[in-house]
């Protein structure tokens, strides 16, 4: 049974159809140019692709910005989210934009080479219509360096040094037990002529239990609701880093009760896409 304190993260659809639009972009030049070059019939529904595809890529290309959390924008995206942000309601609203390339895609089905643009034009559009009735928008997003750049003082990308690397004793669950158990064997075999000493026949106390435990005594239930911590993936290193959602600091280490808020949202907390 999931408990109350779980928080599922919505999903935002429109992230899916601005992926599957910017794909219909390039696949109806592709398939416009393919006709030319191999002069299909319906010679002008691959002029038609061609010239329909710049619309698609110019509106598609900029990534709306996310209500929560980070988005990661795309390069150079910054040239063309002006032209998307002065279009209004015809671009930011996505019924609006599920109807438009509903009908844009109806001519690219007649031409062999370009039907594939249209049908994942389509497939775009029906998923527009599904984030449209999840109340969802394209929102302007400013330009953000993946270098370095600092907002208040605070950086804003990956840090530079190197993520610290855990113990390799404590690497693993298993290799750890491994060797607390070959520890403890040579522990009572060197002390097995004192077998009658109390203090050996004490019960054991795994150390990761007692951590656990001080844990959940030190620091009791608490309401992570407006938690401003979420983790990222640098995408140079792999590795994984944790960012503050209302100040921008970044850091390799676990924030405070970062521990805590996984369990609080059953091991799947909200990931930011800087």
């Amino acid at each position: 049974m999931v408990s109350s304190h779980v928080i599922k993260n919505s999903i935002h659809w429109a992230m899916f159809a601005n992926e599957l639009g910017v794909y219909a972009g390039f696949l109806a030049l592709l398939g416009g140019l393919l006709a030319l070059g191999d002069d299909f019939e319906g010679i002008e529904f691959a002029y038609y692709s061609i010239a329909v595809s710049f619309v698609i890529i110019v509106i598609e290309y900029p990534r709306s910005k996310r209500p929560k959390g980070r988005t990661l924008p795309r390069a150079y995206q910054e040239y063309l989210s002006p032209i998307v942000r002065g279009l209004g309601a015809v671009a930011h609203n996505y019924f609006s934009r599920c109807v438009i390339w509903l009908g844009i895609s109806i001519p690219m089905y007649l031409c062999l080479p370009t039907l594939l643009g249209g049908v994942t034009l389509t497939l775009s559009a029906l998923v527009y219509f599904l984030s449209a009735l999840k109340g969802e928008r394209w929102l302007y997003m400013s330009a953000v360096s993946k270098q370095h750049q600092k907002v208040g003082g605070k950086m804003m990308a990956a840090p530079t040094r190197a993520p610290p690397r855990r113990p390799t004793n404590i690497a693993s669950g298993d290799k750890y037990k491994e060797e607390t158990k070959t520890t403890t064997s040579q522990f009572v075999n060197k002390s097995s002529a004192h077998i009658a000493n109390p203090v050996l026949n004490r019960p054991t106390v795994d150390p990761r239990k007692s951590y656990l435990d001080s844990m959940q005594k030190n620091h009791p239930q608490h309401d992570f609701t407006n938690y401003e911590w979420e983790h990222a993936t640098d995408d140079v290193s792999g590795d994984v880093y944790y960012i503050n959602g209302k100040t921008d600091e970044t850091s390799w280490e676990k924030p405070p009760l970062w521990d805590e808020f996984v369990a609080y949202h059953n091991g799947n907390p909200p990931q930011s896409f800087a």
